[in-house]
């Protein structure tokens, strides 16, 4: 086995064992069911939750018999809750938003004396320490706040029809426009282009959904841009509908489900595209409105739970348009909180004046990256599996429908339910493919996808590797670029992993590459050697890429291997499995040839 093939493994095992250690920590809950977590402190109705970087969720703030509260607690990666700092004012029907950086902004609320606040404060996990972050331009409760993809936090609705910004970095709010009439029980949610780059979804704008005006409920949707900073009308609903909810799918439509019309509580659900088109989407299995609505993270589908539909819990999977039951809650949770626990755990609490929070329990599958060259293994994980159940793994390309496997693999589930596999990996053929790998079980779906190649990235292929009996070997590198018309210029340099062998020196003709969309660059890569020791010498290729024209593309190094014969007449140049970054590689179908002093064909 290849010492690098043993290398992955063994990280992918240990992966793995940590992913089965942590889990072991929290309450078993087997897939599909929910299972007690425990109880908060206290009661708490409109509280806050959101997971942190090191895997605690943090609930704050809510009221209980006796008004808004300031306290809060952790719900641990051991399965229990422990006490927080409280905040510095009582709230309760404020948001919480989970910073690039990792600080948790909370803002708004109604406070003490059942009156609307400005006040906002950040919780810092470094510190452990609540602080107080400038205030809203105006007092707001029950709004959404939405990150957008720079960092920044968009505050919109409360009863308001203006929108503002935290910018975290000067630590401070600013008027972002207004809606065209005050929004509260709206729900928001992310539009964007597909497809995504490096498995970020690209052209993002924020969809504000229905909502009351405070005399009306709205059939009406609001889009606000962030490249602009404007507002516009977004395409209308079928009917109104208030305190529904808003999911951003794999794709990056906006599924919209249940609610309220003004009379009744309602069972459908819409799709809506980037594009503004409005479809119709499977409907729930039972009405709602003011419930859970969330996709979970490592399996793509949306959980809906509680609010008005009572206990009861169901799932949507989106790349089927199908709706079906799961495990009922012990209790509805009503105006509770409500945070992912980690992969596999989805964590309810409080609501309805108590105190107690349960699990939902999912299975999974990911990929240890989002983008591969042709020719590198994609390990693909998952928990929440039954012990020793078949797991069947499906690639399909792009996003076309009804699903067609193109691939199909299959895992085994292991004594704790996790899953793994090693076995493919994508060829040259499938550069700027997306895949969409597709697990599924004989109850659980789960999905993911991920990409060949870096959309904006330039790619780089060998030509074939020749030794005259000169003793200089020479490979012809080919870069080229494509998904942009900005210059990119790559520049290239080599180390060996020891001291270089004596006598061997190493250059490019020329040193960098500069290009766009279309073009097609080389550069000749020249070994020559006199008088050294014979044996294999491993080396890396770097590329170092700049400008505008790079995709956000990163420096990316590719492994190869110097072989010397004895003499100045036998040297070779042998291409090794690739190692990138980014997408951009140089391919290990390279052709070798060794020739003898009198130019005749020893190896190939």
């Amino acid at each position: 086995m290849h010492g690098r093939t043993k290398a992955v493994l063994l990280l992918a095992a240990l992966v793995l064992l940590t992913a089965i250690f942590l889990q072991g920590s929290i309450p078993a809950v087997v897939t599909g069911t929910w299972g007690s977590a425990g109880s908060m402190s206290a009661p708490r109705d409109g509280a806050s939750a959101a997971l942190l970087a090191d895997g605690r969720v943090l609930i704050a703030g809510g009221q209980d018999g006796s008004g808004p509260m300031a306290g809060a607690e952790f719900f641990g990666s051991n399965g229990s809750f422990s006490l927080a700092p409280p905040m510095h004012m009582a709230r309760s029907g404020h948001s919480a938003t989970l910073l690039a950086d990792g600080r948790m902004l909370v803002a708004g609320g109604v406070t003490l004396g059942e009156g609307p606040t400005n006040a906002v404060e950040i919780y810092d996990p470094a510190s452990d320490s609540w602080s107080f972050a400038g205030s809203l331009l105006e007092a707001r409760a029950g709004h959404t706040a939405t990150r957008l993809e720079d960092g920044r936090v968009l505050i919109a609705g409360g009863g308001r029809a203006t929108l503002e910004i935290y910018d975290p970095e000067r630590d401070s709010f600013s008027y972002a426009g207004s809606l065209s009439a005050p929004r509260s029980g709206h729900a928001a949610a992310t539009l964007a282009r597909w497809p995504a780059q490096n498995n970020r979804l690209i052209d993002r704008q924020v969809i504000f959904v229905g909502g009351s005006d405070g005399s009306n409920v709205l059939s009406s949707t609001e889009i606000y841009d962030p490249a602009t900073g404007q507002v516009s009308a977004g395409p209308a609903l079928p009917g109104p509908r208030q305190n529904a909810s808003a999911v951003t799918v794999l794709g990056g439509y906006v599924y919209v489900a249940g609610g309220n019309d003004g009379s009744q509580d309602l069972s459908s659900a819409l799709l809506i595209s980037r594009d503004g088109e409005v479809s119709a989407a499977a409907d729930l299995l039972s009405p709602r409105s003011g419930h859970i609505a969330v996709r979970l993270p490592g399996n793509n589908s949306v959980l809906i739970a509680g609010g008005s539909g009572g206990s009861s819990a169901e799932i949507y999977i989106p790349w089927l348009n199908e709706q079906v039951a799961t495990g009922s809650m012990s209790a509805p949770h009503s105006g509770g909180a409500s945070a992912s626990a980690g992969r596999g755990l989805y964590l309810a609490a409080g609501g309805s004046g108590s105190s107690s929070a349960e699990l939902y329990g999912y299975a999974t599958v990911e990929t240890d990256k989002n983008d591969y060259a042709p020719g590198e293994t994609v390990t693909i994980t998952g928990s929440g599996w039954a012990p020793g159940e078949t797991v069947t793994l499906v690639l399909s390309e792009d996003l076309a429908e009804p699903f067609h496997g193109d691939r199909e693999l299959t895992a085994i589930a292991d004594a704790y339910g996790n899953i793994f596999d090693a076995s493919f990996a994508p060829e040259e053929h499938d550069l700027g493919v997306r895949f969409f790998l597709t697990a599924s079980g004989e109850r659980s779906q789960a999905r993911t996808t991920f990409t060949d190649g870096t959309p904006g990235a330039p790619s780089l292929n060998p030509a074939t590797v020749s030794v005259p009996s000169t003793g200089m070997a020479t490979t012809e590198v080919s870069v080229t670029y494509t998904g942009t018309t900005d210059q990119c210029t790559v520049t290239f340099s080599i180390s060996f992993t020891a001291p270089a062998p004596a006598g061997v020196t190493t250059a490019f003709n020329p040193t960098s590459v500069s290009g766009g969309n279309g073009d097609t660059k080389t550069t000749e890569l020249k070994f020559t050697t006199s008088s050294t020791t014979p044996g294999s010498y491993p080396f890396s290729v770097t590329r170092t890429r700049t400008g505008s024209g790079c995709g956000g593309a990163t420096n990316s190094s590719t492994d190869g291997t110097l072989i010397v014969f004895g003499d100045a007449d036998h040297l070779a140049f042998l291409q090794q499995p690739t190692n990138t970054v980014a997408g951009a590689s140089i391919t290990p179908a390279v052709t070798v040839r060794v020739l003898d002093a009198g130019n005749r064909l020893v190896a190939n």
